[in-house]
């Protein structure tokens, strides 16, 4: 999760360098304004990958308690259903 991050702050980064430019100069070009976009997109597409549970702090998943068995009846249910159980 840490990589992920660090690559889309990387593209908010470069996004930010070529505005900065533009703001020197007082207007951004065609390409300068398509690469900001570019790089805010790409950054946007990695955050996506970032699962929100991994943004969080601390262990916030249900966890099973040690008398809990895995059943026959439990290797063939859907995923609503074993969440079901552990609630």
């Amino acid at each position: 999760m840490n990589g992920l991050r660090e690559v889309a702050t990387k593209y908010h980064r470069q996004a930010n360098a070529i505005a900065a430019r533009g703001d020197i100069a007082g207007t951004l070009t065609t390409n300068q304004q398509r690469g900001i976009a570019y790089y805010r997109d790409q950054a946007a597409k990695v955050e996506a990958l970032i699962r929100p549970e991994d943004s969080l702090e601390g262990d916030t998943r249900p966890t099973l308690a040690p008398t809990n068995k895995v059943t026959t009846a439990d290797k063939v249910a859907n995923p609503k259903e074993l969440l079901e159980k552990v609630k």
